[in-house]
């Protein structure tokens, strides 16, 4: 009654997978590099550390990423990578 066919000869859609991966990566970078922007330029020691927090957990992310990543993708990488280390 409840029995389906699963079709096992159905490949992954790779292209729509590079497409999410990159969107991820630049999405990661992008907070990292405004939140280290964000951190420069207040005065609110609360709103600095939840940054540098927020920082570490996008870089966390980033980097099971990295793998993935191709050349450019790679340089936005290494710009959030040397954000971090200053960020903490």
């Amino acid at each position: 009654m409840f029995e389906k066919t699963v079709n096992r000869s159905v490949q992954p859609d790779i292209a729509l997978y590079e497409r999410l991966t990159k969107a991820q990566i630049e999405n990661d970078c992008r907070i990292i590099l405004e939140s280290a922007r964000i951190m420069a330029h207040t005065s609110d020691f609360g709103v600095a550390e939840s940054r540098r927090k927020l920082i570490g957990e996008r870089y966390a992310h980033l980097m099971t990423l990295k793998p993935f990543a191709d050349r450019s993708q790679r340089a936005l990488i290494k710009d959030a990578e040397r954000v971090y280390r200053k960020a903490w």
